[in-house]
């Protein structure tokens, strides 16, 4: 997953990464030397070193998880992912500042409002709906992909691989009544 000289003493246990209170220091100084090498690294760009002495060790540890696949690979645009739905809201004022370098937003005006309808969309059908045959389109398959998870599991970065089994299990249940209803394809 990540190369194993990064920082030395990080450990990967069942596929998560495990900071210790004694790694905080070496991580540290290697996000300030990403800062420098690499300014596009938009973790190392973000990260604001006041901010993050005002947090508790336990929350250090969780935000240089957060921040550790821009550490181990500084060549990162992003290098920063949420490992746990409450990231966003807990190390807000760090995530605040990568998502507005990301997006080139500033999120003090801008708020992001999820609107399915696509209604008045140029070069769409009136009605909104996506119908691929009036789109002149032949039947195909379509993936989604999704970035979050269910609020029971952590986020794919800092899953476990029983966290994995078991959010696969879950959701096959749920897969499996939708597949039983005819109103979703039965």
């Amino acid at each position: 997953m990540y190369a194993s000289n990064t920082v030395n003493s990080v450990a990967v246990v069942d596929e998560k990464i495990v900071i210790s209170e004694a790694d905080i220091p070496e991580i540290v100084a290697k996000i300030n030397t990403i800062k420098v090498t690499n300014p596009g690294n938009i973790m190392a760009a973000s990260f604001d070193e006041g901010y993050f002495n005002t947090l508790s060790t336990a929350q250090k540890i969780r935000l240089l998880t957060c921040c550790y696949s821009g550490i181990a690979n500084p060549d990162s645009g992003m290098g920063c992912y949420a490992n746990a739905p409450g990231d966003y809201d807990e190390f807000f004022p760090f995530f605040k500042v990568a998502l507005e370098k990301y997006h080139k937003v500033d999120l003090s005006t801008v708020k992001h409002v999820n609107n399915w309808s696509l209604k008045g969309v140029e070069g769409l059908p009136a009605d909104g709906q996506l119908d691929l045959h009036k789109l002149g389109l032949p039947d195909l398959s379509m993936r989604v992909r999704t970035g979050r998870n269910l609020k029971k599991y952590n986020l794919p970065g800092g899953m476990s691989k029983t966290e994995r089994i078991n959010l696969e299990a879950d959701m096959g249940k749920v897969f499996g009544e939708l597949i039983k209803d005819p109103a979703f394809g039965g």
